[in-house]
């Protein structure tokens, strides 16, 4: 089976259009998104040319305090309610108490529904696949399909789009340089656990190392990768650093006023 490469990572930002001003200082180029099918968040995208991208993603004004008032309300803010059936709103609760940052990512599963199928049978914890669609403001709607691990450190998974992204070249040129996502580490509390279900969801054997003393554990996907890290006490499990290959080496980018992420670019041919 091949290797399941990373699709985008997802960026939590506060205000939309102030993120996409922010983004452009920071030399990328921003291609606008649009409005979720439910109404209540919105997004903005950076194609890299490798095909993958970046998603800056935002609630729009006024829904995530109702969000967190009724799911307060429903119980859905108690992990131990959070049911598999929910994969999708739990994952939203990452970015609903308004931190900024890496939140998530996706992995881009080819035969979706027959591969999703069988991660299922090999008793992977996986949600239902969901289909999504988003209005792009030309008026155009574009459909794909999800589907959500049980445990929130995993990557979601995406289908292709229904129709396929045609992009301009602009669309993936960038002033700083960038041309695709190099590897993305992640930060795991359960080293052991997260090692079987990452070589599982991801389809791809790992080359076993140290940083620091603590295992790790680098997943080749051909022309990326993903590191699973033993966290450290000082750290927060999640998401912690983020590659990006371009003509240049830039980094660490600050992302936003309060949060500082790591993120390099690395020039790499």
């Amino acid at each position: 089976m091949h290797s399941r490469p990373i699709d985008h990572i997802v960026i939590a930002v506060q205000d939309l259009n102030q993120a996409c001003q922010h983004y452009r200082t920071l030399g990328f180029t921003i291609s606008p998104g649009g409005i979720h099918e439910q109404g209540y968040s919105h997004n903005a995208l950076i194609h890299l040319a490798d095909g993958s991208f970046l998603e800056l993603f935002a609630f729009r004004p006024g829904w995530r305090r109702m969000f967190l008032r009724l799911w307060n309300k429903w119980g859905m803010l108690d992990s131990k309610k959070q049911k598999l059936e929910n994969g999708f709103l739990n994952r939203f609760l990452k970015g609903l108490y308004g931190r900024e940052g890496m939140i998530d990512f996706a992995i881009k599963v080819e035969d979706f529904t027959q591969q999703t199928a069988t991660l299922r049978e090999e008793g992977l914890s996986l949600s239902a696949d969901c289909p999504f669609s988003r209005l792009k403001p030309d008026g155009s709607r574009v459909s794909w399909e999800l589907a959500f691990p049980e445990d929130l450190l995993l990557p979601f998974l995406m289908s292709g789009y229904d129709p396929p992204k045609q992009l301009p070249e602009a669309a993936t040129t960038h002033a700083n340089g960038v041309k695709g996502i190099y590897g993305l580490s992640i930060a795991s509390a359960t080293f052991d656990t997260h090692f079987q279900l990452f070589q599982q969801l991801l389809a791809a054997d790992p080359q076993i190392g140290r940083r620091e003393g603590a295992p790790m554990a680098t997943f080749d996907l051909g022309h990326q990768w993903v590191r699973l890290l033993e966290k450290n006490p000082d750290q927060e499990a999640g998401l912690v650093e983020l590659q990006l290959h371009g003509e240049q080496e830039i980094g660490p980018l600050e992302l936003s006023k309060t949060h500082q992420a790591r993120i390099h670019i690395l020039a790499r041919g």
